[in-house]
């Protein structure tokens, strides 16, 4: 086997006394906390036990398998194939030359067979300071932050400078995330030296021949990975920096430019306004599905805020997650072979719940449902988690994920486990006839008005971005409140969501009348149904379509009363006879 080797030598006597040039070592490395994990390639960060403290934080990236997919997709651009790890020396050149930082190399090795790379390594250096997403929410996020330094806007504004930047040398750079830009202070004053300083990591697959197309994806993904924590005045200040504009010119030239570099700046600011809507409606202080970090351990997968508190109720052990008893079970008719437990744990000075769901061997009914849900690789626990991600990500209160686990051979599911935290509120099936059933006065009527207005907004959200729930009974509706006495509404018992892709139409008049047959006639009142119906819909007036939905969903309620019925009668003929 041939090797590809690059060191850099002003490091080089430091790593061959820290081992740290032996391929076999470093392709075999294991010591040190898992940062990423894909497909064949693994990125560790090493342990301070094992390197000198003068190399600082260095970074092992593991490639002990180069996929096909790798390997074709270089020949169908009728370049050499090569490893990660060596793209990203040749884009660190390419950044360099353009006067972009870039996290300093330290060495690559590429074992290849007959042309072909089979395994590679790399070491990187960590970029100083902190990506840029995270340096943002330290100033708060749109709707709470109370102020705006002047270093944020800064910051904005020389993000915007350093994207012309990237885009002017026509890089094209499939992984334009805000995770990948670090910045830090330059601590300098003067007028006209930028005041932070910006280094990138993870530019493997840069490459040059970016076009307009290709600018305005870019534009688009960047946007969206920043996207909880940028206002529209905030995309206007990366426009400004971008542009290179000041006030100085004329409203025109602000305008046509704005037009040439930005056409589809008006939909990103209208995305932008929605989002700084719908985090209003998230649970405050709590980190949103982007922002949380997971770390695998054999089978399991841990959200790193609840590891501490998993170690101590010794559940971080993958084979114990699947015998765990400690707690009180929650049983109800029609479980089957799925297992729901209950237990409490001590979290930040405070008492927290947690809930723990099991299967083990589900029915084949239940194998072939999930398998026509879209997840054929994985178990039922694991589609139910990643329903709750997805939904976050659209911005839809769930549950928190706290950990998962599944054992499958090939599609065939032998066992999962998810817990997720304990939500602090109660279920619209108890709260509507406890609270909307009082008399009221004209204050309280309006605040009901606009909590089922905002309600109806929330499922108009979720079928929007096409989820189903198939269940969506009020009891599987959650109501919170935040200290100042809104409410957060949230979609619990997920295992039967999933993203619609035909009969869109069908799936939304069974959630909808599933619903309305679960809201008590006697509280709620048709007026409060229309109302509802109304916002869902995001108008003001039904039209033709709209009327025709309503007929639909109350045929479907009708359907759904008559099969009640033969189940209760079929129960009492069964408590008879026994």
């Amino acid at each position: 086997m041939a090797d590809y080797r690059y060191i850099n030598m002003e490091y080089a006597a430091m790593l061959k006394e820290a081992g740290l040039l032996d391929f076999e070592r470093l392709i075999q490395w294991s010591d040190g906390r898992v940062v990423s994990r894909h497909d064949g390639r693994r990125c560790l960060e090493l342990s301070s036990r094992t390197i000198p403290e003068k190399m600082g934080t260095l970074f092992l990236r593991q490639e002990r398998r180069i996929s096909w997919k790798e390997f074709l997709g270089d020949l169908v651009r009728f370049r050499l194939p090569a490893s990660r790890a060596v793209k990203m020396l040749g884009a660190n050149e390419l950044f360099s030359q353009n006067d972009l930082n870039v996290a300093p190399l330290y060495a690559v090795i590429e074992r290849r067979y007959m042309g072909r790379p089979r395994r590679a390594v790399a070491i990187q250096a960590r970029a100083p300071g902190h990506d840029i997403y995270t340096q943002l929410l330290s100033w708060g996020r749109p709707g709470i932050r109370k102020t705006n330094p002047v270093a944020r806007q800064q910051l904005l504004r020389e993000l915007g400078q350093v994207l012309a930047k990237i885009h002017s040398a026509k890089i094209v750079w499939p992984d334009l995330v805000g995770k990948h830009f670090f910045v830090e202070t330059t601590g300098s004053q003067e007028i006209g030296k930028p005041f932070w300083r910006f280094t990138f990591i993870d530019v493997e697959r840069a490459e040059t021949g970016l076009t307009t197309a290709i600018r305005d994806r870019q534009l688009e993904h960047f946007f969206y990975s920043l996207r909880g924590v940028l206002s529209p005045s905030d995309l206007m200040r990366i426009a400004t920096g971008y542009i290179g504009l000041d006030r100085r010119h004329p409203r025109a030239v602000r305008r046509t430019l704005w037009q040439k570099y930005f056409p589809r700046g008006e939909t990103w600011l209208r995305f932008l306004r929605e989002e700084v809507r719908a985090l209003s409606l998230m649970p405050p202080n709590q980190p949103l599905p982007e922002e949380e970090c997971y770390e695998r351990i054999g089978e399991l997968v841990v959200n790193v805020r609840f590891k501490e508190i998993l170690e101590k109720q010794g559940l971080l052990d993958p084979k114990t997650i699947f015998t765990f008893q400690k707690g009180s079970e929650l049983y109800k008719p029609g479980l089957g072979r799925r297992f729901r437990m209950r237990f409490d744990a001590f979290m930040n000075h405070q008492w927290i719940w947690l809930y723990l769901k099991r299967v083990h061997h589900p029915r084949i009914k239940d194998q072939v449902d999930r398998i026509f849900s879209g997840t054929v690789r994985h178990s039922g626990c694991w589609h139910e988690r990643a329903m709750i991600k997805q939904m976050g990500l659209s911005r839809i209160p769930a549950p928190v994920v706290v950990a998962y686990a599944e054992k499958m051979t090939f599609c065939y599911e032998r066992a999962s486990t998810l817990i997720t935290q304990g939500l602090v509120g109660q279920s619209l099936e108890v709260f509507v006839p406890k609270h909307f059933a009082r008399g009221a006065n004209r204050e309280e009527i309006l605040r009901r008005r606009e909590w089922m207005e905002q309600l109806a907004r929330m499922i108009g959200r979720f079928h929007r971005n096409g989820f189903c729930h198939r269940d969506l009974y009020l009891s599987h509706i959650f109501i919170g409140f935040k200290r100042n006495g809104s409410p957060i509404f949230y979609l619990i018992d997920l295992a039967r969501c999933f993203k619609v892709r035909w009969r869109r139409k069908r799936w939304l008049i069974k959630d909808l009348a599933a619903l309305n047959f679960s809201a008590p006639k006697r509280i709620i009142s048709r007026t409060d149904r229309m109302r509802f119906f109304l916002a869902y819909l995001g108008k003001s007036r039904l039209g033709h379509e709209d009327k025709r939905m309503i007929l639909e969903i109350v045929a479907k309620c009708g359907k759904i009363e008559r099969h009640n019925q033969k189940h209760r009668k079929t129960t009492q003929e069964r408590a008879v006879k026994a």
